[in-house]
């Protein structure tokens, strides 16, 4: 929630310093950041073991199914 109050803050700030380039960067720099945080967190929880190999089950059935949906 802090980091969503100071992005609002910081927006009307940077409106007008950020070329489109530089805006696009930092949203992916801000995506990846957001997704290494959430890998980080469900391995965490995983742990080693039988819940690591449910879980690349999982997400491997996910990929797949999203592949053959398309």
């Amino acid at each position: 929630m802090v980091g969503l109050v100071l992005a609002w803050l910081a927006r009307p700030l940077l409106a007008g310093a950020l070329t489109v380039r530089g805006a696009l960067l930092l949203a992916v720099a801000a995506v990846g950041t957001a997704l290494a945080a959430g890998a980080s967190g469900t391995l965490r929880l995983v742990g080693r073991g039988p819940n690591l190999a449910w879980f690349a089950a999982g997400l491997g059935g996910g990929i797949l199914a999203t592949i053959w949906v398309r």
